[in-house]
This record gives structure tokens, C-alpha cells and sequence, in this order.
């Protein structure tokens, strides 16, 4: 036991009963009293310290004030103090805080001992200014001091003020790095009591805390995001917690799946906003860099679609390694059946979320979600020359095909017959597919009947329109090769495949690089004999070869549809276009499925861009206007002071000349009277 802490007891007087633990300590200090007075020189003034001390705890304060009032030496400022102490006892008030206040010391125990008893006079007085700086020096000067802290938490809380009882726990948090501090936080938090802070004020401390315990780290950070989530500093909070992510690692073992789901919340949150694209290009980028690393490897899909989509509509902003990440993450990762089914509830929120903001995503988008969804079906991308591929559809399909076609049919297995248009803005039914061709651009038509064929294989049809010199992106057999479990090139048994052709397709390969392309060559039976045949074919092979490494050649003739060439068909779509549906092919529809969601979120970026482009335009428009409109009124009001200005010249002028004739004629009138009166007389 110290003699500091002996002091602030008040039971200095314990060092005098070490040998005398059974005496009573007044006799003790009265016999140490009588024997240091015998001394030739003596020193009373620890001895009157201590008896001062026993008459203060026996409530006779009059005796104490008298002992200490007689102490000198090195303790008589404690001597002091506990005189100041007796005066506050026996209510005193005015006096006990004269006596504090004179006391100059260096002793940052006794500085502590006087502002606490200063902070409790001022308190019992309703004095809250005085307490206030009493307690704020205290803390500011001595925080470790015993129970400072928790005097100061107490004493803001009953005064109702949690915006200093917050800057409080958020500097014991980050100087003292205790739990305990952290839980006072984090119910500060949950009360609503540090909504007026601004979130950067915020940084240190959770910096802090995550260095010293990730669980309490997730916890802070997950109240504070709620708490100013659709509030005004909600893009302020969400640079702040981006810079933090961005500075800190993350293990990969790590569990931040809330964290991860709030990045999403706010991912939507902040494409349904009323920010400016110019705003979102500040915070988006780091919050898709953050969601992509704080995601689990299995969820990560969504983050890595959106990251690649922002890529592709503003390139440059997300940081290469990121923008690898993504793409290894769609492109390699392994997925099952219950994620080939998370992905599609994914798919079908993004529609409903962008249907709800205004950001129609249309009705070709949902139609392909649902046919995505269908995992025990192939699903073939058929395209070539316009007769051959029409002539192979239709033995397959038997469904006459319009051969210079422009529109893209998807022919269905199905009991029942349906045929219809799907554009984004409707869907209309059809009676046949004759009308196909006055369908709106990027619009397709889904023909649903009983395929014998489609059927038997499991397979589905996308015939798109032939190439033409059109920009290979605004082909729709380059928008729906990677959707497609493969591609299938009709050409004829008498042509060849055309330069464009080829530059076309190796284009679509290099768009789509896990779709493979495979050929038929159709109308063999115009040939003469199974030589030519096979040695036609044996030639395309070779031609295709450098391009098309992979690529097989199937020789078909349509015309004599019979069992073995249908079967031979089949065997070729089977050892091309493989589909496991309980394996390889699930992956696959998969990453089909995300290639999809991709371009969604892309086509979303672009519809919010072009809304925004035009308010942005209809801004200046109606500014244009308001400008000509005061221009028009500014020379309205000239006109109408000019005009008024005129009007008044005027008036004036002919009130000035008719004063004027009056005034003639009077005077004309009153020099005949005159004369006519003087003749009279």
C-alpha cells in the first residue's frame, strides 16, 4: 500500500499501528504524541495528520480541522485538502471550495483527489458549468486516474449529453483498446445516440478495434452502417468504411459474410438512388473492390458480375487485380445445382429491384432467365447460309423456316403448341411464324411445339439470322453465342465458308471461348458419289483447321430424313455439345447464367446513364428556356416603360397644348369684354 493511497483513504495513521494492530488508534497516536513531544526537537505534524484522520472518520470534523490546520512539513497540502474536505462535511460549501481552489501543487494525485471532490461540491450545488470543466480537464489531463472515466460516463448520461459521452468511449476505445469500452460504444450505436457524428469520426476507432478483436470490429462497423443507411451522411459512411477496407487484409479464411451482405444492400442502394453517375464514379468502384475481397469464394459470383459490368461501362476505374479476380471467379469456380438455382432467385431480384426503380429490364431479359434455368435441356445456337440453314432446321424441326430471315426463332419441345413474339417492351402471340418478320429489332420468337427430335435429344434451338456486313456485335448469333451450349455453322455441300464468315465466327470464339463451334455441311446428297463426299468434307476440315483446331465436320443430307440420320445427328450433338446435367453441364448453364447477369447489370448502368444524360439534358433545356423566357420579359418590361414612357410624353404634350389654346382664347374672350365695356361707357 502506497502512502499516495494511505493519503487519498485518509488512513495515514495505519503506518503508526504496524507494531500496535490490537491498540486502539487513539491511544497509539496519543502515546507516539507524548513521546515526540519529550524529543528536544520534535515534529508533530504526522502525528496530528493521522489523528485528524481518525477524528474525520468518527465524523468530529471540528478536532480534524484542528489537527490539520497545524500540520507543516511535506503533507501539508494533503493537510489541506482534508481540511477542505471536514469543511464540506459539516456543509461549508463556500469554505471547502476556497480551500481546494488555493492549493498549488505538483502532485498529480492530489490535482486528481481536488478536481474530484470540486466536481462532486458542483455537482450537489446543481452547478453544471463549474462540473463540466472540472470533469472535462480531469479527463482530458488524467484519464487513467481511477474511476475518472467512469465518473465522467456517469455524469454525461444523467445529463442526457451522449454526444460527449460518445467522443468519450470512441477516445477510451482507441486509447485504452478495452472491451469494455467497445460494448459502451456499440450500445451508443444502437441507441441512435452517434447519428450526429459524421462517419469519418469514426475511422480511428474502428481501425482500432479490428486490431484487437475482428468479432467486435464486425460488430461496430455492422451498427453504424445500418444506423446511417438512408440517411443524409449515408455516401459519406460509405467512403469512409471503403477506405477502411481498402487498407486493411483480409484473411482468407475470414468470415465476413454480413459485412458482405450490407455491401450488397448498398450496391442496390446506391443504383436506385438519386445520385449523379458523376457521384456513384467516387464511391462505387471501391465498393464493388471491397464487396468482391470481403466475399466468400462461393457468393462471390454477384460481386464478380458486377464488377465486370461497371468494368465494361466505365473501364479504368476498378483496379486491374480486382477486374482479374472477377473474371477468374466467373469463369473457374465450380457450381452446383442449388447454385445454379441461387443464381437464378439472384437474376430474377435484379429484375424485380430494377423494375421497381424504374429501370425496366424487359421482357426478353426475364425470358431468358427462365430458359437458362433449364438444366436437362442442350441448347444449340444454329446460324450459316440462309437457304442451308433453313433446309437443316426444318428436317430437324419440321417447321418451314423463312430463309432470309431476320428475326431469331427458338423452337421448344413442348405438348402444347404456343408461338410468340418477344420484344422488351411486350410479347405477343403469333399464329405462325409468317409475321416473324415484322418483329422489332432484337426481338425473338419462342415456337413451342411437340419436336420429335428435340424431344428425343433433349435439345432446344436458337436459329439467329445469316451473317451480313453488319458490326459483328450487332449480330444476334454474337449476342447469343455465350448463352448457348454450342454453336452449330450450316453451310452448303456446294459453297464454301466466306472470309467474312470466318472472321466473323473466330470473333464470336473470342467473345464466347467456352462455347465450342462445330460445322454441317448440308445437301450432300447433291453430290455424285461418297468420294466426292468424303473428300469435300475431308477439304473443309483442313480449311477450318488453323482456325478451328477443335471443330468437327458432320455431313448431312436433310432430304431424306430417315432414323440413321437423325441418329447420326445425334451422336454428333452428343460428342460435340456434351451436357452432364448432374455435373459439367450445371457449371456451365452456370457461368452462362452469370454471363447473363453481367450484361443485366451492364444494360442497368447504361439505362441509368441515358435517364441521367437525359435530365441532364432536359435541365439545360428548361434552363435554355428560362433564360429566353427573362430575356422576353426583361424586353417586355422595356417595351412596357417605353410604351409608357411614350404614352405619358404624349399626354403631357396635349394637356400642354390645350392649356396653351385655352389659354388663348381666354385671353382672346377677356380683351372683348374689355373693348365691348369700355365702348359702353
Amino acid at each position: 500500500m502506497t502512502v499516495e493511497y494511505q493519503l487519498t483513504k485518509k488512513k495515514y495513521y495505519e503506518t503508526f499501528m504496524q507494531e500496535n494492530e490490537n491498540q486502539p488508534p487513539v491511544k497509539v497516536l496519543g502515546q507516539a504524541y507524548y513521546e515526540e513531544q519529550q524529543k528536544e526537537w520534535y515534529d508533530l505534524s504526522l502525528i496530528r495528520l493521522a489523528q485528524g484522520e481518525i477524528y474525520f472518520h468518527n465524523q468530529d470534523f471540528e478536532s480534524a480541522i484542528y489537527k490539520w490546520e497545524n500540520v507543516d512539513g511535506e503533507f501539508k497540502l494533503w493537510a489541506k485538502k482534508n481540511t477542505a474536505d471536514a469543511h464540506y462535511e459539516l456543509g461549508l460549501s463556500t469554505q471547502a471550495e476556497e480551500l481546494y481552489l488555493s492549493i498549488e501543487t505538483d502532485s498529480k494525485v492530489l490535482k486528481a483527489e481536488i478536481a474530484l471532490k470540486l466536481f462532486l461540491l458542483y455537482t450537489d450545488h446543481n452547478n453544471i458549468g463549474r462540473a463540466y470543466e472540472v470533469i472535462n480537464e480531469l479527463v482530458a489531463s488524467q484519464p487513467d486516474y481511477p474511476n475518472v472515466t467512469a465518473i465522467a460516463r456517469r455524469f454525461y448520461e444523467e445529463q442526457e449529453d451522449f454526444n460527449s459521452a460518445v467522443e468519450l468511449a470512441v477516445d477510451e476505445c482507441i486509447r485504452t483498446e478495452s472491451l469494455n469500452w467497445f460494448a459502451i460504444l456499440k450500445t451508443y450505436v444502437d441507441k441512435g445516440y452517434t447519428a450526429n457524428f459524421i462517419p469519418n469520426y469514426f475511422y480511428q476507432v474502428m481501425i482500432a478495434f479490428y486490431k484487437v478483436d475482428q468479432v467486435y470490429f464486425k460488430q461496430l462497423v455492422s451498427a453504424l452502417w445500418k444506423q446511417y443507411k438512408s440517411q443524409p451522411p449515408y455516401l459519406a459512411w460509405i467512403k469512409t468504411i471503403n477506405d477502411i477496407f481498402l487498407n486493411i487484409e483480409v484473411g482468407l479464411y475470414d468470415y465476413w459474410q454480413e459485412i458482405s451482405t450490407l455491401y450488397q444492400e448498398t450496391y442496390t442502394d446506391l443504383m436506385e438512388s438519386d445520385h449523379s453517375v458523376k457521384e456513384l464514379h467516387e464511391v462505387i468502384p471501391n465498393v464493388l473492390t471491397n464487396w468482391l475481397k470481403i466475399t466468400n469464394k462461393s457468393r462471390a459470383l454477384f460481386p464478380s458480375a458486377a464488377v465486370l459490368s461497371w468494368n465494361e461501362k466505365f473501364p479504368s476505374t476498378i483496379d486491374t487485380i480486382t477486374i482479374e479476380n472477377a473474371g477468374r471467379l466467373i469463369f473457374e469456380a465450380r457450381n452446383d445445382i442449388d447454385g445454379l438455382e441461387y443464381h437464378y432467385k439472384l437474376c430474377h431480384g435484379i429484375i424485380k429491384w430494377a423494375n421497381e426503380n424504374g429501370l425496366e429490364v424487359g421482357h426478353t431479359f426475364k425470358w431468358w432467365v427462365d430458359f437458362l434455368l433449364d438444366a436437362h435441356t442442350t441448347h444449340l445456337l444454329i446460324t450459316g447460309t440462309n437457304a442451308a440453314t433453313s433446309s437443316f432446321v426444318g428436317s430437324i424441326t419440321e417447321e418451314k423456316v423463312p430463309q432470309n430471315h431476320e428475326t431469331t426463332f427458338v423452337f421448344i419441345h413442348d405438348d402444347e403448341e404456343s408461338i410468340q413474339q418477344i420484344a422488351d417492351q411486350e410479347i405477343i402471340p403469333m399464329e405462325t411464324i409468317d409475321g416473324a418478320e415484322q418483329s422489332p429489332d432484337h426481338a425473338l420468337v419462342e415456337v413451342k411445339k411437340p419436336f420429335a427430335f428435340l424431344d428425343k435429344h433433349n435439345c432446344s434451338c436458337i436459329v439467329t439470322p445469316s451473317f451480313t456486313e453488319q458490326e459483328a456485335r450487332e449480330q444476334d448469333a454474337f449476342k447469343y453465342a455465350p448463352l448457348a451450349d454450342g454453336l452449330l455453322f450450316v453451310l452448303d455441300a456446294k459453297e464454301s465458308l466466306l472470309d467474312e464468315e470466318r472472321e466473323l465466327l473466330l470473333e464470336i470464339k473470342e467473345h464466347a471461348p467456352n462455347t465450342p463451334v462445330h460445322f454441317v455441311i448440308n445437301n450432300m446428297d447433291s453430290l455424285y458419289n461418297q468420294a466426292t463426299l468424303e473428300r469435300i468434307t475431308k477439304e473443309f476440315e483442313a480449311s477450318i483447321g488453323a482456325d478451328f483446331p477443335q471443330a468437327h465436320v458432320l455431313a448431312y443430307t436433310p432430304h431424306y430424313v430417315s432414323s440413321q440420320h437423325h441418329g447420326d445427328l445425334a451422336q454428333f450433338i452428343k460428342a460435340n455439345f456434351y451436357y452432364d446435367p448432374n455435373d459439367v453441364g450445371v457449371e456451365e448453364r452456370a457461368r452462362r447464367l452469370l454471363f447473363f447477369i453481367q450484361n443485366m447489370l451492364k444494360s442497368l448502368v447504361e439505362k441509368r446513364n441515358q435517364t441521367e444524360n437525359h435530365l441532364i439534358e432536359s435541365i439545360k433545356w428548361n434552363e435554355d428556356m428560362l433564360v429566353r423566357l427573362n430575356g422576353f420579359l426583361h424586353r417586355v418590361d422595356d417595351l412596357e416603360q417605353e410604351k409608357a414612357s411614350s404614352i405619358v410624353s404624349a399626354y403631357h404634350g396635349i394637356k400642354e397644348d390645350i392649356s396653351k389654346k385655352l389659354k388663348n382664347k381666354i385671353t382672346s374672350f377677356t380683351q372683348k369684354v374689355f373693348r365691348i365695356s369700355e365702348g359702353r361707357q
